[in-house]
């Protein structure tokens, strides 16, 4: 609760008036009232208190009207400007893609195996080839969400970079990619006669 200023020798009123309106305010602003250097702040400060609460009052009341408006404006709007916004999508995605991959490339933007380093051809695998169980679990989680995904969680362990190259040979020596299927005759020609 805030405490309030009462004049000299008056009990306790809850307020203290102050200048010649007699206006009631409580200590803090009578603070702001009587330091001109910190008035802005102050005011800013409770002004913008008020209002993060009325807002937030206001769109927990009336949320479903206001996303629906929301939706039809971004209707209309999206495709007049999409123009302009794809390269700075496009952009974003890159920079987020080339975030995850240095992370998870040990600092460095490359095949943690090869050391390849073209952003195009690099990718996220599950370093114990739980990939496919995981987008069971979670739905289609794939290509940007899934960085999102994972810089959302704080990057979990259990995930390199690797370049397609070696992302494939790996699953085909770890037999990732035919879990719980019979491997192709091609394949399984190719492992008996010992690779040429």
């Amino acid at each position: 609760m805030v405490g309030y200023a009462t004049e000299k020798g008056a009990k306790p009123k809850g307020r203290n008036r102050v200048g010649r309106c007699r206006l009631s305010l409580p200590v803090s602003l009578l603070i702001w009232y009587k330091n001109p250097v910190g008035r802005d702040t102050m005011a800013k400060t409770i002004r913008h208190r008020e209002q993060q609460q009325y807002w937030s009052k206001y769109y927990e009341a009336n949320r479903e009207r206001l996303l629906k408006e929301k939706r039809e404006w971004w209707a209309k709007w999206y495709p007049q400007h999409k123009q302009e916004l794809l390269p700075i999508i496009r952009q974003k995605k890159w920079t987020l893609k080339q975030e995850v991959l240095t992370h998870y490339g040990n600092g460095k933007c490359a095949c943690v195996k090869c050391g390849f380093d073209d952003l195009r051809a690099l990718s996220i695998d599950h370093i114990l080839g739980e990939g496919n169980t995981l987008r069971k679990r979670i739905g289609s989680l794939g290509g940007i969400s899934f960085y999102r995904m994972l810089r959302k969680e704080g990057y979990p362990q259990g995930y390199q970079t690797l370049c397609m190259n070696c992302q494939f040979i790996k699953r085909i020596e770890n037999r990732e990619h035919f879990a719980g299927k019979p491997e192709p005759r091609g394949i399984a020609e190719h492992r008996g006669r010992g690779g040429s």
